[in-house]
C-alpha cells in the first residue's frame, strides 16, 4: 500500500511556482453548456458553453478553478494526452466563409500559450477521453491541424504555433486528422481517400482507397495496429502498418457519425445523428456480426474505459443512462437538466470511477458504481437584468435573476430589501424624491415604497406587454411603452390609466412605429412626453398624448433617447453614433461616430451630457455627449456587460454583467472600487482588487481560494483578506492596509495522501512542495485532535516523508459506526493548509444515550469595582433554569457546571480550566457540551497584529486592552479562543455549542443611539475557533458596558432572546430546542430589540460544516416554566443642580444614579442607564436649595413626554434620596 501511494504522489506532483492565488467563487457558465470533458488524470472537468468560455473544474468537489476566455462560441475543446495542455476551437461556420480560431492554453494555469494559424482547425474523436485518436501528440508538444475547406494540413508546435510539417498529398477538403495512441503515425481523411503519414518525418506512408462513398470518419484502433474508416453504408478495418484492407463490412443503414471501439475492440458502436431516426448498433469486429439494435434514439454514447459499461444520453429526455455493454441492460438512471435546445452529453472518466453529464446551463459528476449525484458544476450567481442609483446616491436597486430586485445602502452596502417581483424585471428606476421605484417586467408595472420594501401599485392591463416606463419629474405621473408600439400615462398614486396611444397591432407596418417602444420620458418641464422605437422618435402632449412632432430614421436602430440640457433639442443614441434633433427647426447633427461594431447596448447618463456604452465582452466606455471624447474606458467584468447606471453626478458608475457580478466604479480616477455577487438569500460578498473581501457566513460556505489547479480551502487565507465592513470602508476612502493578493502570493504546503488505517496506525504520506513542512494536523470526526503530528526525528530537506499516526489515544471520541480521521498539513510559513486527506475506520461499541454537560460563566463581581456588570450571574441562573428543563426531556442525564461570582464555585481561570477537566472524564463522544459565557470581552493584537478574543475572568480590574499587552496580567486573568480551542480539544463530545454575551472594552456614550459594528478582528477569532473545533457559536455584539446594561429586559439581550426562543417562540416542531433554528432566530430577533441600544448590533453567528442538532425539548406540561422578563422603565442620569451655585456641590445626582442603579438588579420594575438619552426613557432634573437644617428640592420627572413635578425636603442627603424614590 505505501509503495502504491507514493507512486500516485509522484505522478500527480508538479510545480506551482508563479501561478497566482485568486479568491474561488461559485460562478459557473451563463448560457447552455455544449460539452464537458475529463481530463486524462480525472481530477479535473473541462466544459464548453455558448456563454464564449470554457471552464476548468475540481472533479471532486465541483468548484470551478479558471476559464479560457474567448471572444467568440466554443465549438469544441480537448485535452492533450498527458494533460498539460488545452486546445480550443472557436468561431463561426455563418456567414460565410468559416471563421474559426485554434488556441493552445496551459492546463494548469489556464493562460494562454499560443494561437495557432487563422482558420486553422483540429479535429474531435467522438470519445473526448482521446482513447481512440487525439489530434495531439502523446506530450502535447505538436497538434495535426487543417483548413477545412482546402487540402492543406500541417503539424504545428504547441508552444509557439509554428509549422514544423505540412503533409502535402490530398487533393480535396480535409475532414479529419488525428495522432495514433503513441504519437508515430497520422491519419487523415478527404472525401474517398485516408492517408497514414509518419507524424515525425511528415513523410506519407500509405493511401487507404476502396471507399466509393465519402469518408466519414477514420480513427485509430486502441493498440494502434488498426484503422477502422467508415462512410455512409460501409465500415472497412486497416492494417496500420502496411496499410492492407483487413476486412470490409456492409451496412444496410447510413453512418453520419464517429464510430466507437469498446476497449476490447469486440465492439463497434455507431450513431446516427438526425433528428428524424435515430439508430444505435453493436458489431463485433471479428466476426462482422451484428448484436441486436440498442432501442432507444441515443444522442450520446460512451464505454466505461473496461468496456463493461455504456453511458447513454437521449433527445428530449431528462435521463443518462448507465447500461451493461454486452446485455444491455440498464443499470442506472441519472437524472440531468433538460432543456430541447441545448446539448446533452455524458462520458465516463479514465479511471471509470466517475460519470460527467451535460445539460442545459450545469454539468455534474457522478459516481459510476452508485450513480449518486458528487456535485453540479453551476453558476449560484443570478444574472443582472438591470441597475439603479437613485438620485440621492443613498440607495442602489439591482434587478438580478427571475425576479428579485435588491436594494442596497449605497454608503454601507447592506441589503435594505428584497422585493420579490414574481415575473422576469426588464428595468427599474427611481422617482427623483428617492422613495419609490419602478420595475417593468412583460405584463405589469409595479410601484414600490423604497423605505419600507412594500409594493405600493400595480399597472397592468390584459394581453399588454410592457417594455419601458419612467417618472414624471414631479412623480405623480408615469410613461409606459410596449411591445404593442403604444403608450400610456397612469397615475403614480392611484394606478389608474389617464390617457393612451392606440395600440398598433403586432404586424403592424406603420413606418413610424414598426418596431416596440424601447424608451419612453417625459421632458424636464412634465408637460410632453417623448418616445422611441428602433427607427422612430415622437414627442407628445403630456395631457392629450396629441403627436406634437416626429423624426423617422429608417436605417438606424435607436438605443436611447434624452432631452439634452438645453431642454429645445433631443439627443438619439444609435449605437455609433449620437444625433441631436430639433423639433422646431426639424434639424438634425450628428455629435460624433466611433466604431463600436460589438457594442451591447447604450444610454444617456441622467443629464444627457454623458453616454455610457457596454460592450459584449465586459467593456465599459462613456463618452461626452457633446464633444465625444473618451472619458472612461475600463473591462472589469469576465461575462457581458447587462446593465449600466451613472450617478447623478456623473462621477458614480456601477455596472453589472450577465454572471451576476456587480461593479462599482470611480470615474475620476477609473478605478474599481469593490466588486459584489448576490448568490442568493444570506449569500453575498464583495471584493476589493487587492482581493480583500467581506462576506455573509452564509456566503463563505461557497468560498475556496485557488492557485492555478489547487483548492485552498477558505479558512485557510480567510483571516488574512477578511475585512468585515469593507463595502463602508472603501466608499469612506479609509486606509485597507498593505495585504494584496495579486502581490501577496502563497507558497503551497506538502501534498497529503492517507493510507488506510491498519493496526490503530495512520500511514500519511508526505511530498514537499514550494512551502515547505509545517504542521500536521489530524481531525478526528470534524474537531481537531492534534495539532502537528509530526515526529521528533522529522526531517524538512526530504522532498518525500511518511509519518504513522497512532490513533489509540483517541478511541474515546470515536462514535459507533464510521468514524472519519481527516490529515491537513500546513507549510512552513503556517499561512496555508492544505485540503484533508480522509481515512474512514469503522467502530463497533455499544449504543449510549447522550448526555448533556453545560459549563455556564457569569461575572458580575470583578476585582476592579469599576468594571463590575448587573446581569451575567443573573443571566447563568436563567440559563440553568432553561437548560434543566429542557434537556431532561431529551438526554439521559444533565451535567451542568455553574462558575458566578455569587456563589462559592468563583470563574477564575484555574477553577474554569478545572471545570473542563472534569466535563472531559464524564463525557462521551455521542453527547452534547455547551459553554456559556456571560461578562467582559476584549480583543487583542500582539507585535505581529495578530489579534485574539479574551475573556475577562473574575480577577481581572481592567477592560481597557492596552493594559493586557502585561502577558502575565494577560495570561492570568483572560481566556482567548485559543485556550478555548485547546480545552475543547480534552472534551470527547462531538456536538459542542458555545454563547458569548460578552460587552467590548468600548466607552460610555452619551447617546446610545449611536451604531457600533462587531469588532471585525473579534469576528475573525471567534471564526478560527469555530473552524478548529466544528463548533456551533453565537456571541452577542454590545460595544460597551453601556449598552450590554441598557436593556430593559433586566438581561443581557442575546440571553434574553434565547430563552425567548426555547420557551417557544423558536422550536423545531413545536417542541424541538434546534441549535441552528434557535440561534438564527436571536440573529434576526436581537437587533429589533435593540432598536433603542445603538450600541447593540446583530449577533455574530457562526455554524461549522456539519448539521444542527437538538440541545433539548420543551414539554407542554413546562411551557410557562422559563420565565421571560416583562421590559421595565428605564431611568438615565439625572441632572439635580444648587439654584445658587448652578452645579451639584452636594452630588445628589451622583446619589440618586447610585439607588436607581442598585434596583436594576433586584425585583424592581425600574432599569437604570448610565448615559444621557435612551428613547422613551426616564430623567430626573431639578434644582435644590441648602438651608443650615434642611435641603429643598424642586424636580420633575419626565417620562415618554408626560411630566411630574414635586418638591421635597429633608434634613440630610440620604433622606432626600429615599423621598424621591418613593415618588418614582
Amino acid at each position: 500500500m505505501k509503495n502504491n501511494v507514493l507512486i500516485i504522489i509522484s505522478l500527480t506532483f508538479f510545480a506551482l511556482n508563479g501561478q497566482e492565488l485568486k479568491l474561488g467563487l461559485p460562478v459557473g457558465h451563463t448560457a447552455g453548456v455544449n460539452k464537458a470533458f475529463f481530463s486524462p488524470d480525472d481530477k479535473y472537468v473541462l466544459t464548453i458553453a455558448l456563454d464564449k468560455n470554457a471552464k476548468v473544474w475540481d472533479s471532486e468537489t465541483g468548484k470551478y478553478l479558471f476559464s479560457l476566455k474567448e471572444n467568440n462560441n466554443y465549438r469544441d475543446a480537448i485535452y492533450s494526452p498527458n494533460g498539460n495542455k488545452i486546445a480550443t476551437l472557436s468561431g463561426y461556420t455563418l456567414p460565410k466563409p468559416r471563421r474559426y480560431t485554434t488556441k493552445i492554453w496551459d492546463a494548469k494555469t489556464g493562460k494562454l500559450i499560443c494561437n495557432l494559424e487563422a482558420n486553422y482547425e483540429f479535429s474531435m474523436p467522438y470519445t473526448q477521453q482521446g482513447y481512440i485518436s487525439n489530434p495531439f501528440n502523446p506530450d502535447g508538444t505538436r497538434i495535426v491541424s487543417f483548413i477545412k475547406n482546402d487540402s492543406i494540413i500541417k503539424i504545428l508546435d504547441t508552444s509557439t504555433g509554428e509549422m514544423i510539417h505540412r503533409l502535402v498529398g490530398h487533393k480535396n477538403s480535409i475532414k479529419s486528422a488525428f495522432y495514433n495512441t503513441d504519437g508515430s503515425k497520422i491519419i487523415t481523411t478527404t472525401e474517398l481517400m485516408a492517408k497514414i503519414w509518419d507524424a515525425n518525418s511528415g513523410k506519407l506512408l500509405h493511401d487507404l482507397m476502396g471507399h466509393t462513398e465519402s469518408i466519414n470518419s477514420a480513427l485509430f484502433s486502441l493498440d494502434g495496429k488498426k484503422i477502422i474508416t467508415t462512410s455512409k453504408k460501409s465500415m472497412k478495418i486497416w492494417n496500420a502498418e502496411t496499410g492492407e484492407l483487413i476486412k470490409s463490412i456492409s451496412m444496410n443503414y447510413d453512418i453520419p457519425g464517429y464510430p466507437l471501439f469498446s476497449p476490447e475492440e469486440e465492439l463497434l458502436i455507431t450513431i446516427s445523428d438526425n433528428d428524424v431516426k435515430l439508430k444505435t448498433r453493436f458489431i463485433n469486429l471479428k466476426t462482422g456480426e451484428y448484436k441486436p439494435d440498442f432501442k432507444r434514439c441515443t444522442k450520446s454514447l460512451n464505454f466505461s474505459p473496461n468496456g463493461k459499461k455504456i453511458i447513454a444520453t437521449y433527445r428530449n429526455k431528462d435521463v443518462a443512462h448507465i447500461i451493461d455493454a454486452k446485455s444491455g441492460k440498464l443499470l442506472d438512471s441519472l437524472k440531468i437538466n433538460k432543456r430541447y435546445f441545448y446539448y446533452d452529453y455524458a462520458e465516463f472518466s479514465p479511471n471509470g470511477k466517475k460519470i460527467v453529464t451535460v445539460s442545459a446551463q450545469t454539468a455534474k459528476i457522478w459516481n459510476a458504481e452508485s450513480g449518486k449525484l458528487i456535485c453540479n458544476l453551476e453558476n449560484h450567481a443570478r444574472f443582472i437584468s438591470d441597475i439603479a442609483l437613485s438620485p440621492n446616491e443613498k440607495y442602489v436597486a439591482v434587478a438580478q435573476g427571475s425576479s428579485s430586485i435588491r436594494i442596497l445602502d449605497f454608503q454601507s452596502g447592506k441589503l435594505i430589501h428584497t422585493l420579490e417581483n414574481q415575473h422576469y424585471v426588464r428595468s427599474i428606476k427611481f422617482n427623483n424624491d428617492n422613495n419609490k421605484l419602478l420595475s417593468v417586467s412583460n405584463k405589469i408595472v409595479k410601484i414600490w415604497n423604497v423605505k419600507t420594501g412594500q409594493l405600493s401599485k400595480t399597472l397592468n392591463e390584459p394581453d399588454f406587454r410592457f417594455k419601458c416606463a419612467s417618472f414624471s419629474p414631479d412623480g405623480n405621473k408615469i410613461v409606459t411603452g410596449s411591445y404593442h408600439k403604444s403608450v400610456k400615462i397612469w397615475d403614480t398614486n392611484s394606478g389608474d390609466l389617464l390617457k393612451s396611444t392606440p395600440r398598433l397591432p403586432d404586424t403592424s407596418l406603420d413606418e413610424m412605429q414598426e418596431t416596440e417602444i424601447i424608451a419612453a420620458s417625459f421632458n424636464p418641464e412634465g408637460n410632453k412626453v417623448i418616445t422611441t422605437s428602433r427607427k422612430a422618435t415622437t414627442i407628445r402632449d403630456a395631457k392629450t398624448m396629441a403627436l406634437l412632432d416626429s423624426l423617422y430614421m429608417p436605417n438606424s436602430w435607436i438605443q436611447d433617447i434624452k432631452f439634452i440640457p438645453n431642454g429645445e433639442e433631443i439627443g438619439i443614441l444609435i449605437g455609433k453614433y449620437v444625433k441631436i434633433w430639433n423639433p422646431k427647426t426639424n434639424e438634425v447633427s450628428q455629435i460624433f461616430k466611433e466604431d463600436t461594431t460589438n457594442i451591447g447596448s447604450s444610454s444617456f447618463s441622467t443629464g444627457g451630457k454623458k453616454i455610457v456604452s457596454w460592450f459584449r465582452e465586459g467593456t465599459i466606455q462613456i463618452w461626452n455627449a457633446e464633444t465625444g471624447k473618451l472619458l472612461f474606458n475600463k473591462n472589469g467584468h469576465s461575462d457581458m456587460v447587462r446593465a449600466v447606471s451613472l450617478g447623478t453626478n456623473d462621477t458614480k458608475l456601477i455596472s453589472g454583467s450577465r454572471n451576476g457580478s456587480l461593479i462599482f466604479w470611480d470615474i475620476r480616477s477609473g478605478n474599481q472600487l469593490i466588486k459584489s455577487y448576490f448568490f442568493g438569500n444570506n449569500k453575498w460578498v464583495h471584493i476589493h482588487p487587492t482581493g480583500l473581501f467581506d462576506a455573509s457566513p452564509e456566503a463563505m460556505e461557497l468560498m475556496y481560494w485557488t492557485k492555478g489547479l489547487e483548492v485552498i480551502e477558505f479558512s485557510q487565507l480567510k483571516n488574512k483578506y477578511y475585512t468585515p465592513g469593507l463595502w463602508k470602508k472603501v466608499m469612506n476612502d479609509e486606509y485597507l492596509g498593505n495585504a494584496d493578493i495579486k502581490k501577496d502570493g502563497v507558497e503551497l504546503y506538502p501534498e497529503v495522501v492517507v493510507g488506510e488505517i491498519e493496526n490503530n496506525m495512520l500511514p500519511i504520506y508526505l511530498t514537499k512542495r514550494e512551502g515547505g513542512y509545517g504542521d500536521v494536523n489530524i481531525y478526528l470526526n470534524g474537531k481537531e485532535i492534534i495539532q502537528d503530528a509530526r515526529p521528533k526525528n522529522f526531517d524538512e530537506t526530504l522532498n518525500k516523508q511518511t509519518i504513522y499516526f497512532d490513533i489509540t489515544n483517541y478511541e474515546n471520541q470515536t462514535i459507533n459506526g464510521e468514524n472519519t480521521y481527516e490529515v491537513k498539513v500546513k507549510n512552513k510559513k503556517g499561512d496555508v493548509t492544505s485540503r484533508g486527506a480522509k481515512a474512514k475506520a469503522i467502530r463497533t461499541k455499544k449504543t449510549k444515550t447522550p448526555s448533556f454537560h453545560a459549563l455556564l460563566i457569569g461575572v458580575s463581581d470583578y476585582v476592579g469595582d469599576d468594571i463590575d456588570l448587573k446581569y451575567p450571574v443573573i443571566d447563568i441562573d436563567a440559563m440553568e433554569n432553561a437548560l434543566q428543563l429542557t434537556t431532561k426531556n431529551l438526554f439521559k442525564e444533565t451535567h451542568i457546571i455553574k462558575l458566578a461570582t455569587n456563589i462559592d464555585q468563583r470563574p477564575r481561570k484555574e477553577i474554569i480550566k478545572e471545570a473542563v477537566e472534569k466535563i472531559a472524564k464524564k463525557s462521551k463522544a455521542e453527547d452534547v457540551f455547551m459553554v456559556y459565557m456571560s461578562g467582559h470581552g476584549i480583543n487583542w493584537s500582539d507585535n505581529n497584529n495578530i489579534s485574539d478574543f479574551y475573556f475577562l475572568t473574575e480577577d481581572a480590574r481592567f477592560t481597557n486592552k492596552e493594559a493586557y499587552n502585561d502577558e502575565a496580567l494577560r495570561k492570568s486573568t483572560t481566556i482567548s479562543t485559543n485556550e478555548w480551542v485547546e480545552l475543547i480539544k480534552k472534551i470527547p463530545a462531538n456536538k459542542i455549542v458555545m454563547v458569548i454575551d460578552a460587552c467590548g472594552s468600548g466607552q460610555a456614550v452619551e447617546n446610545l443611539v449611536t451604531k457600533r459594528d462587531i469588532d471585525s478582528d473579534q469576528i475573525k477569532a471567534i471564526d478560527r475557533m469555530k473552524d478548529r473545533t466544528g463548533m456551533f457559536v453565537i456571541s452577542g455584539s454590545a460595544a460597551n458596558q453601556v449598552s450590554y446594561e441598557a436593556s430593559k429586559y433586566g438581561q443581557g439581550l442575546l440571553t434574553y432572546t434565547l430563552l425567548k426562543g426555547m420557551s417557544g417562540v423558536a422550536l423545531k416542531e413545536n417542541s424541538k430546542v434546534d441549535v441552528s433554528t434557535l440561534f438564527n432566530y436571536a440573529k434576526d430577533e436581537v437587533p429589533r430589540l435593540a432598536e433603542d441600544i445603538g450600541g447593540i448590533q446583530e449577533p455574530l453567528v457562526l455554524f461549522p460544516k456539519s448539521g444542527s442538532f437538538d440541545i433539548g425539548i420543551l414539554n407542554s406540561d413546562d411551557q410557562g416554566k422559563i420565565v421571560i422578563n416583562e421590559p421595565k422603565q428605564v431611568y438615565v442620569r439625572s441632572n439635580l443642580l444648587n439654584t445658587y451655585e448652578l452645579e451639584d456641590n452636594l452630588e445628589l445626582s451622583v446619589l440618586l444614579d447610585k439607588e436607581l442603579n442598585s434596583l436594576s438588579t433586584k425585583d424592581y420594575e425600574v432599569i437604570w442607564v448610565d448615559a444621557n438619552k435612551y428613547s422613551n426613557g426616564c430623567k430626573i432634573t431639578g434644582t435644590y436649595k441648602q438651608e443650615e437644617t434642611q435641603i429643598t428640592l424642586s424636580y420633575k420627572t419626565k417620562c415618554k413626554g408626560k411630566e411630574l413635578r414635586y418638591k421635597v425636603s429633608a434634613k440630610t442627603r440620604e433622606e432626600l434620596i429615599k423621598k424621591i424614590m418613593r415618588n418614582l
